[in-house]
């Protein structure tokens, strides 16, 4: 039992590798930093094109990653625990992002974006509720 569910594990780390190596050229790629001050977690819920990605509870300066079609918009709701407001920001939209990763850092004024071009950092102010 334990040979089969290391072959098993295996090849699934083998399915995961291929996977990520042949991405097709209408993937796109997000990476999501915890950066917010205070040692704090934050919790992230993503959706693109309103479909759930699902929600992920980061630890400080932890990441989550991940793929999705280049003509999906992606929204992110962010929360941590002395946030008393809905903060929400649209990481990805096919109209303003061209490159095929894009990387953001969150951190308690907003969301700031890895900008290739200039190699700098993009801050934007949080969206909340009453911005929709």
């Amino acid at each position: 039992m334990a040979s089969f569910l290391g072959n098993a594990a295996l090849l699934m780390m083998l399915l995961l590798f291929t996977g990520a190596a042949e991405s097709s050229p209408d993937e796109r790629y997000l990476k999501l930093t915890n950066n917010l001050t205070g040692n704090l977690n934050l919790t992230l819920d993503c959706a693109a094109n309103l479909t759930a990605i699902g929600q992920q509870v980061l630890p400080p300066h932890a990441a989550f990653e991940f793929g999705f079609d280049r003509h999906a918009t992606i929204s992110c709701s962010a929360e941590w625990p002395v946030l008393r407001l809905f903060s929400w920001f649209y990481p990805y939209s096919p109209e303003d992002h061209q490159d095929n990763c894009t990387y953001w850092k969150i951190v308690q004024d907003g969301p700031c974006m890895f900008n290739s071009t200039t190699k700098n950092e993009d801050c934007l102010p949080w969206m909340r509720d009453d911005d929709a």
